[in-house]
């Protein structure tokens, strides 16, 4: 057997032993019969991609599974956070027949555009057309996520070609519109959302293991379909000292950790009702992947997560108190311990940095600052012919640093949009959490999970690039974290019509 079926056999292996002991957790977020659909259409995804050796055959095979599971799906926000990193995002250029020179790479997430949220989205606004006072008012997030993509179109169109812009209207829609708009207007209910949260808690917990094994093995395992299908690279192999970083299905050994400080923020609040040893099971499979991905900014976001988890309970000072504790007493435990150089060297900021990754993000950002002053307000789109002082072994400048890139090309205008969006979702949850903290515990469980992932986002967007999954990750997560405000609005309307219209008897 070949090693790319023996690739197979452990992927496949690996899924079904994980799925198969999270079941009795599974269900009591999903229906039976969803989780074991999902993980049919995971496990036909992941066959599919390894025994078909054309890219272009997969995409149409995949691009019907898809189909047929959003069609089936009560929930399509929780299949798409489920299936989102089913697959790695190896992608290949649509052909055009020489008609014009290119039109976009077409991957896994833009086939989960295509196939989950396109059709989700019609059917939203089919509804909105039926009952247009359901779903027919634009918010404030609404408002600011279409100037900031407005915002680039008028910005390059006088550099670019009609076909460009049009190209990159598109891409604007299917990589952050879509998931932003289905996921905060299909989650309806807090049964519904907690579905969809849990439901990438649960790929993430598979990704885990997947790269557990990646990491001991010294194999990735998913990099044989790059070379099969010979698609746009996306793969690197990174190693931290002798050890292999995990990448999984993730691209990239930073975007898989990304992915996993995420859904480790959703676990903190949804294993709450669980009982200490599924709370605890979760929490050490996420942060043992999160190691094998050995990417120190996730890693900082994970604590990030654990902290604002705990700054947004009640008894927040005595929580966090023990937090910091317990985390003291592990940390001395393991610097003690035969691995505490290794463990000290692997740290953000005090370990060593052999790839120079903490110098460079350093000049990044003075260098940033510095041409961000040169044009403050709308930035410059060629900004990237006064770095050539970092570009690198690879040929490439990395912009490592989202806000930075934003500034750098849209100026503090563009960058500011980007800010103010995410600053007005977060408050507004916010406020829920604050005032059902004390009649509704469930719900405001609920939004300190997404406050906390969001929050550990938004911090690591400033140590890499809104590129592969990172970019679909956090405009869902924007996405749901909108659909809590909405959900929390609604649900308050509602009881104040419940108590309308109950009988009053005069005394």
């Amino acid at each position: 057997m070949s090693e790319h079926y023996k690739a197979l056999v452990v992927v496949i292996g690996i899924m079904l032993i994980a799925l198969f002991v999270a079941r009795p957790v599974a269900t009591r977020f999903m229906a039976p019969e969803d989780f074991a659909r999902r993980r049919l259409l995971w496990l036909s995804l992941v066959i599919a991609g390894f025994l078909i050796p054309n890219f272009w055959v997969y995409a149409l095979i995949a691009a019907i599974v898809l189909v047929y599971g959003e069609i089936k799906d009560p929930n399509p926000p929780a299949l798409y956070m489920f299936l989102l990193l089913a697959m790695p995002p190896f992608g290949a250029y649509i052909p055009t027949l020489g008609l014009i020179n290119q039109l976009f790479t077409l991957d896994h997430l833009r086939l989960m555009s295509f196939a989950v949220l396109l059709p989700a989205f019609f059917r939203l606004r089919g509804e909105q057309a039926r009952e247009p006072q359901v779903h027919s008012r634009l918010e404030l997030p609404d408002v600011l996520i279409m100037l900031f993509g407005l915002l680039q179109v008028l910005l390059w169109l006088p550099n670019e070609s009609v076909t460009a812009s049009m190209r990159r209207i598109v891409l604007f829609g299917l990589d952050t519109m879509l998931p932003y708009y289905v996921l905060s207007r299909a989650c309806r209910t807090r049964e519904s959302l907690r579905e969809a949260m849990f439901a990438f808690v649960l790929l993430a917990v598979v990704l885990s293991c997947i790269a557990m094994f990646e990491t001991s093995r010294a194999w990735v395992l998913f990099a044989g379909l790059e070379e099969r299908w010979d698609t746009v690279a996306v793969t690197g192999f990174l190693r931290r000292g002798d050890m292999l970083r995990a990448t999984v299905t993730g691209g990239h050994s930073i975007v898989l950790g990304y992915s996993l400080m995420v859904a480790f923020g959703f676990w903190l609040a949804l294993s709450q009702g669980l009982s200490t040893r599924w709370r605890w099971l979760g929490i050490i499979a996420l942060i043992t992947g999160l190691v094998a991905t050995a990417a120190r900014g996730p890693w900082a976001g994970a604590l990030v997560a654990l902290f604002l988890y705990q700054a947004l309970q009640r008894n927040a000072v005595s929580r966090l108190g023990m937090t910091v504790l317990i985390l003291s007493i592990g940390a001395a435990a393991v610097i003690a311990s035969p691995w505490g150089d290794t463990f000290i060297d692997r740290l953000p900021f005090v370990g060593s940095d052999p790839g120079g990754s903490v110098l460079y993000r350093q000049r990044l950002a003075a260098l940033s600052w510095q041409l961000i002053q040169r044009s403050p307000v709308f930035g410059a789109l060629d900004f990237m012919q006064y770095m050539e002082e970092l570009r690198q072994g690879e040929g490439i400048i990395d912009i490592v640093n989202v806000y930075a890139g934003y500034a750098l090309a849209y100026g503090l205008v563009g960058a500011g949009l980007f800010v103010a969006f995410f600053a007005v979702i977060g408050l507004r949850s916010l406020g829920v959490v604050w005032q059902t903290r004390a009649t509704d515990e469930e719900m405001s469980s609920i939004g300190v999970g997404l406050l906390a992932a969001l929050g550990a986002a938004l911090v690591t967007l400033a140590t890499l690039s809104m590129y592969l999954s990172v970019s679909n990750l956090t405009w869902a997560m924007a996405g749901l974290t909108a659909a809590y405000a909405r959900i929390a609005r609604r649900e308050q309307v509602e009881a104040m019509r419940a108590h309308a219209s109950q009988p009053r008897f005069a005394t």
